[in-house]
């Protein structure tokens, strides 16, 4: 999860980076007086920002998912290190030994012999 929100951040930041260069391309073409570049590079910076607020709202999106992720980690990390914890673990490990252990009878005429 974390790779893909890096990736999704190092998007936004290069295309911020584009919107920069972008702003002043268009600044130095308006006042040079060309006005086919400017409307061009115009319509380029709103495609622009419409994509970093499509990727910026898929990673507000992802965001609830990487915090209970985290939260999940922490609980497990928390029940490992505690007393309580560890009783409960191995607690668990013996019911899964027993249920290994215990053959259940195939049909009722088995269970009612034993």
């Amino acid at each position: 999860m974390t790779n893909s929100t890096r990736g999704i951040e190092r998007d936004i930041t290069t295309l911020q980076l584009e919107e920069k260069k972008l702003v002043a391309e268009i600044k130095r073409t308006a006042k040079i007086g060309n006005e086919a570049i400017t409307k061009i590079s115009t319509c380029q910076l709103i495609k622009l920002r419409q994509q970093i607020a499509k990727l910026q709202a898929c990673l507000q999106q992802m965001s609830p998912v990487k915090q209970t992720e985290e939260e999940t980690e922490k609980l497990t990390n928390q029940l490992s290190t505690s007393p309580k914890g560890r009783i409960a673990s191995k607690m668990t490990e013996d019911a899964k030994r027993k249920r290994k252990t215990f053959k259940a009878p195939w049909t009722m005429d088995d269970a009612l012999r034993v």
